[in-house]
């Protein structure tokens, strides 16, 4: 259940979510496709120079609406471990879609904006297409065990690990061979936000860890929890041996 009541200055809104201090100004913005917008800003805890998680398209009208719904998780299940350090480094990222099984994502960092077109890198990194991008996702079988594409197992032995990241819908794309200035983070899903990025150490198929580690999209907290969830989920959590945070 949560619970929150006003204190109010001509900045900020102050509230106590689910027993935890959190401060929310409204401010201009921008969408990804540069059209004017309405943004929320959450800081948490007693510091409002803390970091912070951004809401975007949505007005203050909105967040107190939200509020008030019971059944709206995303809102809900903010916390201070959704706080994002690097805020002000993101290109922007749009409001994952109404029924996102995962709703908390991340939008890459704009210094990699145009790396695609060779403006970052000197070269041009791949970004997939959605076909592309099916032969690298990962499933998992009725053992807990993790399968590329083409049946076999995952095993990250040689490369001594892989870089994935998870779109809003719990899918989760792999790779063992990252190139720097070919192939990174952001090219399975072309530059669009993820729910979550990191690495995979597996072997044999076994999940033995995993990471937020994403120089591209420097996954939070609350973000990587949703990935360990996920893998959880489809049943490969119990060769886990760190998740680390």
């Amino acid at each position: 259940m949560m619970t929150s009541e006003g204190n109010y200055d001509d900045t900020y809104t102050s509230f106590a979510i689910n027993g935890h201090p959190v401060h929310i100004r409204e401010i201009d913005g921008l969408t990804d496709d540069h059209e004017k917008c309405r943004n929320i800003v959450v800081h948490f805890g007693d510091d409002r120079d803390d970091p912070c998680v951004t809401l975007r398209r949505m007005s203050m009208g909105e967040f107190h609406a939200r509020l008030k719904d019971e059944l709206n998780e995303p809102i809900k299940s903010f916390s201070k471990r959704d706080a994002d350090p690097h805020i002000a480094e993101r290109s922007g990222v749009c409001p994952a879609p109404t029924k996102a099984l995962y709703a908390k994502r991340a939008g890459m960092l704009s210094v990699y904006v145009g790396e695609e077109k060779g403006l970052v890198w000197g070269t041009k990194v791949r970004y997939l297409s959605p076909a592309e991008r099916a032969k690298f996702e990962l499933t998992v079988d009725n053992s807990g065990l993790l399968h590329i594409a083409d049946g076999k197992l995952f095993d990250t032995t040689r490369s001594g690990g892989a870089i994935f990241v998870m779109d809003h819908d719990g899918r989760i794309f792999a790779s063992c061979n990252e190139i720097v200035g070919k192939f990174h983070h952001s090219s399975f899903l072309a530059g669009a936000p993820v729910a979550g990025a990191g690495t995979l150490e597996v072997v044999n198929g076994r999940l033995k860890r995993v990471t937020r580690n994403s120089g591209h999209y420097r996954p939070t907290v609350g973000q990587h929890q949703q990935v360990v969830d996920r893998f959880r989920r489809l049943g490969a959590g119990a060769f886990i041996s760190s998740t680390e945070v």
